[in-house]
C-alpha cells in the first residue's frame, strides 16, 4: 500500500520548510498532496508564490498517512476548522 502524505501551506510560509519536505517524501515514493490555507496560489516569506494541489478545505474527507505544517500556520487565528488538521489513516 503506497503510503500518502498531506503538506499544508500558509501565507508566509519557510520556502526551506516546504520544499525540502516535499522533496524528502517524493524521493521516498510517498504520494504527496499539497494544500494552501485560504487559496490555492500561497506567497512564501519571501513572496515566492506557490500553486497548491488543493485547497485546505477540500481535504477533510481524505485520509493521509501522515500531515507537515509550517510554523507559519495557525487554523485557529483564521478561522479555519480544527477537523482540517486531524489528516491520519489507523490501519488494523
Amino acid at each position: 500500500m503506497s503510503k500518502s502524505a498531506l503538506v499544508l501551506l500558509a501565507e508566509g510560509f519557510e520556502e526551506i520548510e516546504a520544499v525540502a519536505v516535499i522533496d524528502v517524501l517524493r524521493r521516498a515514493q510517498v504520494k504527496v498532496t499539497i494544500a494552501g490555507l485560504g487559496s490555492l496560489q500561497i506567497k512564501s516569506a519571501r513572496n515566492l508564490k506557490v500553486t497548491t494541489d488543493v485547497g485546505v478545505e477540500d481535504c477533510q474527507d481524505q485520509a493521509f498517512d501522515v500531515a507537515a505544517a509550517g510554523d507559519r500556520l495557525q487554523p485557529f487565528d483564521r478561522g479555519i476548522d480544527s477537523r482540517a488538521l486531524f489528516f491520519t489513516r489507523h490501519e488494523a
